[in-house]
Parts: C-alpha cells; structure tokens; sequence
C-alpha cells in the first residue's frame, strides 16, 4: 500500500502559522502603545489589513510586515519566533 505524499505546509498548519505571526504582530503593537489605526496610518496599509493580519484571517505579505517591524520598532523576525 502506498501513502500519499504530504505537503510540509499543509492546510492546518499554515492557518496556525498565519495565526501565530499575527498574535505576535498584536502583541508588539499592544508593547508600542500602538491602536490598529495608528500602525495603519504609521504602516501605510489599511485599518483592515492590520486587523485581518493580526486576527490570522490574512496572511500578510514579507513587505507589510517589514513596514509594521520598522514602525513597531522591533525585528522583523520577531514575528517568527522559533520555527
């Protein structure tokens, strides 16, 4: 009998993955002081990009999370944590 081959990402794990960067990019943010509408402004993105990143429902571009690590301060692997 044969297996069928399995993605390293599979579904699941990428939703936990997207949710895990958000809750961090919440988190940094709550540190800063920060409301989602100043690191929108800050960010140059929308209110609800950052509010759908930090929910976990967006998985958020290498760009848009450089830009929020620059206004946030903070390194941009911070959002990643130990993988």
């Amino acid at each position: 009998m044969v297996k069928a081959s399995r993605n390293i990402w599979d579904f699941q794990e990428s939703l936990e993955f997207d949710a895990m960067v958000g809750h961090r990019v919440r988190q940094s943010r709550l540190t800063a002081g920060m409301t989602c509408d100043d690191l929108a402004e800050a960010a140059g993105i929308s209110l609800e990009d950052v509010v759908a990143i930090e929910s976990g429902r967006e998985k958020a571009q290498a760009s848009t999370l450089l830009k929020i690590a620059k206004v946030l301060n903070v390194p941009f692997l911070t959002f990643f944590g130990t993988l």
